[in-house]
């Protein structure tokens, strides 16, 4: 709502995060550039972003700085709204990006019949309401794959700035990761979520994966399976370096052929 937000400005959210990353890839292309986009407090504000990075911003153009309320790309106010609904937070999605995205799996498509409203009362945070949906054993399979992974988030409003309270009620950031190997379990808040999240030896894997997609252009088939794991042990074996990745898909006989 632009009336509600003026401050808004989601071109140039988009931009401060561009700006992260084009920071971080050269300093971490060759030493674990995926923990460094989940993990990093860098940010880089301007003027007319700082209210919704929620920083009081002396400078008159944009700057680089580190905010240690941040950690990671997927804590910037460009990635919070896209994961949101107009009015508010949407979890699932986060969740969902989350499973899908960095653990590579799968979420099974929704049912069919008639998926229950979310009961709407002042007083219950976002989080609360959804939980129907896990509870509900036509809903919970899948709601269960997305939600855990998500309530960290909810330490931001649906644009992207901090918020304590939601609908009336109190939110609460505790939340548990599932899937992701010997990191598995209970975590407090968005921080120490993508912490574990950038330890996870399946979070390696994916990335490997979604960097093969990019460089092939092309979905993974079931006859990339061995190079993927050549691929993925040779990551681990380089200290994490994403370009010897990529030259290696360069020289492979795969590609060569």
């Amino acid at each position: 709502d632009a009336a509600a937000f003026p401050f808004h400005r989601a071109g140039e959210l988009v931009d401060d995060t561009e700006k992260v990353v084009e920071r971080l890839v050269p300093d971490h292309a060759r030493s674990g550039l995926h923990r460094a986009l989940l993990t990093s407090d860098l940010v880089y504000v301007r003027p007319s972003t700082a209210k919704s990075w929620n920083v009081a911003l002396s400078a008159d153009a944009g700057v680089f700085m580190a905010d240690p309320t941040r950690t990671g790309v997927l804590t910037h106010p460009s990635w919070l709204v896209a994961m949101s609904e107009p009015d508010h937070n949407h979890l699932v999605r986060r969740g969902r990006f989350v499973r899908e995205r960095l653990l590579c799996g799968e979420v099974p498509m929704l049912p069919g019949g008639v998926v229950p409203q979310i009961e709407k009362k002042p007083g219950l945070t976002f989080r609360q309401r959804i939980e129907q949906h896990s509870t509900d054993p036509a809903c919970s399979g899948c709601h269960q794959l997305m939600d855990p992974l998500s309530m960290g988030f909810e330490a931001w409003d649906h644009v992207g700035r901090p918020q304590t309270m939601d609908n009336g009620g109190v939110v609460s950031t505790a939340g548990a990761l599932t899937g992701a190997g010997d990191v598995d379990g209970p975590y407090a808040d968005a921080k120490q979520l993508m912490q574990r999240l950038a330890e996870s030896p399946q979070v390696k894997a994916c990335w490997v994966k979604q960097v093969f997609r990019f460089v092939r252009g092309r979905d993974v088939l079931a006859t990339d399976r061995c190079e993927l794991e050549r691929l993925t042990q040779l990551y681990d074996s380089s200290g994490e370096d994403t370009l010897a990745v990529v030259e290696a898909m360069f020289a492979s006989e795969a590609f060569l052929q």
